[in-house]
């Protein structure tokens, strides 16, 4: 155990979970969703919605997606520097719901033509899991640098892309693969010992059976 489990993370805010994990979570899923957006819902549920009032989990929250970290005083004014930036949001507390775990969030990104959503939970001492991303179930912790990988679910093209990792010289940790064969799609997690570098991730976007790929640093 690394005395950063026994003492709990630097952060603003009175709960490890409900503040710091919150604002992990909004801070992942802004990362996730590296797009523009005209509007963002977040749904709090369990434990959040039940109590995150009093811990300012709205606060937290919406300070992760401003990508303030969890010890950035600026999180006490997350709702200022929202209107300021002219981020358009609603917080809805949605209470119970039991196919989630304790501490979910569901955070839903609106575009033009489109919706995304990711949901995550905090699971104590700061730390955050994101469960989904657009109904794919995954498995994020922060742990490790990541790519995440929207792909044509076409044979070959989990060998095309692990070839092109190990190319570049950097060790798979793991690689978790969801298939969709409804809509002939898959969506990969693939965690890595160190960085992609960016020269190697424009070559994989550039493949025809790849429809997007999102590069995740390591949580600190």
């Amino acid at each position: 155990m690394a005395i950063f489990d026994v003492i709990g993370p630097i952060m603003i805010g009175p709960s490890s979970s409900h503040t710091a994990g919150a604002a992990r979570i909004g801070y992942f899923a802004r990362k996730i969703y590296n797009k523009p957006f005209d509007f963002v819902e977040i749904n709090l549920y369990n434990s959040f919605s039940e109590t995150g009032k009093g811990h300012g989990t709205d606060i937290a929250i919406l300070g992760g997606l401003l990508g303030f970290a969890p010890d950035d005083s600026r999180i006490l004014r997350a709702y200022q520097y929202a209107a300021e930036q002219n981020l358009r949001f609603k917080i809805n507390w949605k209470g119970i719901d039991e196919d989630l775990p304790e501490n979910s969030a569901k955070i839903t990104f609106y575009g033009k033509d489109n919706e995304f959503f990711v949901i995550g939970s905090s699971i104590g001492g700061g730390k955050v899991e994101i469960i989904n991303i657009n109904n794919y179930p995954v498995k994020i912790s922060g742990k490790h640098d990541a790519l995440v990988v929207l792909a044509f679910d076409v044979p070959g093209i989990v060998a095309y892309i692990a070839g092109l990792i190990a190319k570049s010289g950097i060790n798979i940790a793991s690689m978790d693969v969801e298939r969709d064969s409804s809509i002939g799609e898959a969506l990969m997690v693939i965690k890595l010992d160190s960085e992609f570098p960016d020269r190697e991730l424009n070559k994989m976007l550039k493949h025809e059976n790849i429809k997007d790929v999102i590069k995740l640093k390591r949580l600190r």
